[in-house]
C-alpha cells in the first residue's frame, strides 16, 4: 500500500490571503488570490470527452477520503480498478473531484515579481478562478524553489486549460510547465511511482 488512505486536505478557496511577498510569510503555507466579480469563473466547464461513468460510485464529498490506491489498483468505494489514466479520469468524473492546476516554480530572489503579476491577473479574471503560492514558512529547511499552482476547475476541459495557459504565457511566464488534476495528487500519483506520465498536460 503507498499511503494509504488517500484522504489529503485540498485547499479550500475560502479564506483568501491577500499578501503579495511570499518570501515574508512565516505564519502559513500558502498565500491564495481569487477571481473578483466573474462568477463565470466560478462555474465547472463540462467536460469535453465522453467518459463512462463508473456504477456504484458517489460523489465526493470528503475530499477523496473513499479513495485508496496500491502499487497497481485503485480502492474507490468498495471496487477494486486497475490503475491507469483512463481509469482516474472515470473516477474523477463520476465522483466529481475535477480541479487541476498549472505548476510554476520559480527561486527566490524570482517569486515576488512572478507571483504578483498571476496574482493580478487571477484578481481581473484573466486566469482561473485562484492560484497559491508557497511561502517562506513552507520553504523552511528544504530549500529549492517556491511553487504557483494556477487552478482550473475541470481538468477535462481542455479548452479551459489551454486559456490559462495561454494567458500566463502573455503575462511572462514562457517556460514548459505542466498541469497536475487534483486527483493525481490524492491518488500519489509521481512520475517515480507510476508508469505513465505524472502530469496530465504538458505546454
Amino acid at each position: 500500500m503507498q499511503g494509504g488512505n488517500m484522504g489529503e486536505n485540498i485547499e479550500s478557496y475560502r479564506n483568501f490571503s491577500v499578501e503579495s511577498d511570499p518570501t515574508t510569510v512565516t505564519d502559513k503555507y500558502w498565500i491564495y488570490a481569487e477571481a473578483k466579480g466573474d462568477s463565470s469563473l466560478n462555474r465547472e466547464p463540462p467536460i469535453e470527452k465522453d467518459i463512462e461513468p463508473i456504477e456504484g460510485l458517489l460523489k465526493d464529498t470528503e475530499k477523496g477520503k473513499n479513495l485508496e490506491r496500491t502499487e497497481n489498483t485503485i480502492q474507490a468505494f468498495g471496487k477494486e480498478l486497475e490503475l491507469t489514466r483512463e481509469n482516474i479520469d472515470r473516477i474523477a468524473a463520476t465522483i466529481g473531484i475535477l480541479s487541476g492546476k498549472w505548476l510554476i516554480y520559480r527561486e527566490e530572489d524570482k517569486i515576488v515579481s512572478t507571483w504578483n503579476k498571476i496574482r493580478n491577473s487571477v484578481k481581473k479574471g484573466k486566469l482561473g478562478n485562484t492560484a497559491k503560492c508557497s511561502t517562506k514558512k513552507k520553504q523552511r529547511g528544504k530549500g529549492g524553489d517556491y511553487v504557483i499552482c494556477v487552478y482550473t476547475l475541470n481538468y477535462l476541459n481542455k479548452k479551459d486549460v489551454f486559456r490559462v495557459r495561454k494567458n500566463l504565457r502573455q503575462i511572462g511566464v514562457s517556460e514548459k510547465l505542466y498541469y497536475k488534476p487534483d486527483i493525481y495528487s490524492i491518488l500519489n500519483i509521481y512520475s517515480k511511482n507510476v508508469d505513465f506520465p505524472a502530469s496530465c498536460y504538458e505546454s
